[in-house]
């Protein structure tokens, strides 16, 4: 039973992205080539792997900050640097 809700609550959110995902090809012209059919290869794999690596090397290392107020605390700012997520 649970095998089955996991597959329904996938086709849902596959479906949900692309919905998403016409509508914005729909809004921007730019957007209309973009293939939305996935693919599952090896050398696509690979691609995908590159490119975050080459993007995780890259970025800056930028801190994540929360208002005090969302813990309780007025005009406190509590800083996180986003090095320490991963």
């Amino acid at each position: 039973m649970l095998c089955f809700v996991l597959k329904e609550i996938l086709v849902d959110l596959r479906e949900a992205i692309l919905q998403v995902a016409r509508h914005f090809m729909s809004v921007d012209p730019k957007l209309s080539k973009v293939v939305l059919m996935p693919d599952y290869s090896m050398e696509s794999h690979a691609r995908d792997h590159n490119n975050y690596v080459n993007v995780s090397r890259t970025r800056k290392r930028r801190a994540k900050a929360l208002l005090g107020e969302c813990l309780g605390r007025e005009n406190d700012l509590i800083l996180f640097m986003s090095s320490s997520f991963m």
